[in-house]
């Protein structure tokens, strides 16, 4: 549902919408809104029935609210979404006092790239007292790799908070060739983290902004940690990695004697380096082998990340099209089966697409020799 509220000062009054915007039929169902108004020690409380698809209501107050709070004891199953002033925006992000408002808040203001909204989120990240709406504010700081927000992500791996830390170290991932986020993130890894999460993002984060040396992912691919996030984090950077030698330690990482969440990142690995690196066709031919024979494990997972890597393989993996085929029709696994629809759809789909591109082509080529053959007829024509 969206909530809007607006401030009247003549009436003084605020005026508050509320649409429901499912399909269908309306649900009844109590909504409370309170406004925190200067000088009064009580917000002002709306109780209301909400029984249509669009209601209005109007609550007189004694001066413009400092502080709106929809649903404020959080009551309600439902997406809340809010329609109001930035000022109100402001004061939920600063002082509302439970962490689902502030996240609310937080998620209005990332989706702004103006500079006084960016500076709140910069403050929320150093300053909230919950790791969550810190994490959140990370991640929105994000979405713009500039001067404004790498300062504060730098700081917020400093931070106590492995969770903020990894967000941090995550979102640093987006500033692209940057030299000195790439330094302090190598320093990161060299250093090591008390959390294993933290450092599985610094290496993704290093690899996307400046290419690690090989040596240093086959150092990380030997250790341990939770979940094997190191190990995957390695595992994923090699995708990105043009030497030979990164498929190779790929195609071993697949073999049924490695953990399995780390066969799964070297089955999606293999998708990634073939499709973003140019792959010699026998090398292709590996990987497209290696997949294929992976279609026959006997574990559902690793069927279904082998056929998601093959959906981005396209055309180059349709040696493999009859075993897919099979998948689609047969496979006791329902993921399995729908893996297996869209990685033949991908090989037919570019199959179309070549053909299509043939015969653009030959179009091409037909215009081609029609202006060629317009030409001479011209030249002969203004010889005479």
């Amino acid at each position: 549902m969206t909530v809007s509220s607006r401030y009247d000062a003549d009436a003084k009054q605020v005026r508050v919408e509320v649409t429901q915007d499912q399909k269908g039929e309306p649900f009844a169902f109590p909504l409370t809104v309170s406004f925190a108004v200067s000088g009064g020690s009580e917000p002002v409380r709306l109780d209301l029935s909400v029984t249509e698809k669009r209601q209005v209501a109007f609550v007189p107050v004694s001066s413009r609210p400092t502080l709106v709070r929809v649903d404020p004891e959080h009551s309600l199953l439902a997406e809340v979404k809010e329609k109001k002033a930035r000022g109100w925006w402001v004061a939920q992000l600063k002082s509302a006092p439970r962490v689902p408002e502030r996240l609310r808040a937080v998620a209005h203001f990332a989706a702004s790239r103006n500079a006084a909204d960016r500076k709140l989120l910069v403050e929320t990240v150093s300053n909230d007292k919950f790791y969550g709406v810190r994490v959140a504010a990370a991640t929105a700081l994000g979405r713009v790799a500039d001067d404004l927000s790498r300062p504060a992500l730098l700081a917020a791996l400093e931070q106590d908070n492995p969770h903020v830390r990894s967000a941090a170290a995550t979102a640093l991932g987006a500033f692209g060739k940057n030299d000195a986020v790439a330094d302090v993130l190598e320093a990161a890894w060299s250093e090591g983290d008390r959390s294993y999460k933290v450092e599985a993002a610094v290496l993704k984060s290093l690899a996307r902004i400046r290419k690690p040396p090989l040596k240093m992912l086959e150092d990380a691919l030997g250790r341990d940690s939770h979940r094997e996030v190191i190990r995957q984090a390695a595992l994923t950077a090699l995708a990105r990695r043009k030497e030979p030698r990164a498929i190779e330690i790929l195609l071993e990482w697949t073999g049924a004697d490695r953990p399995r969440r780390c066969r799964m990142a070297a089955i999606a690995g293999l998708g990634q380096r073939v499709t973003r690196v140019a792959t010699p066709e026998e090398e292709t031919g590996k990987v497209v082998k290696r997949l294929t024979g992976l279609l026959q494990a006997p574990g559902p997972r690793i069927r279904a990340v082998a056929l998601q890597a093959m959906r981005r393989l396209g055309g180059s993996a349709k040696a493999a099209e009859d075993v897919v085929a099979s998948l689609a029709e047969h496979d006791p696994e329902g993921r399995v089966r729908v893996a297996a629809q869209a990685a033949l759809k991908a090989m037919q789909t570019e199959k179309t697409a070549s053909a299509e591109l043939d015969r653009l082509r030959g179009e091409l080529e037909s215009l081609r020799k029609r202006n060629r053959d317009l030409a001479d007829r011209l030249k002969k024509l203004e010889a005479k």
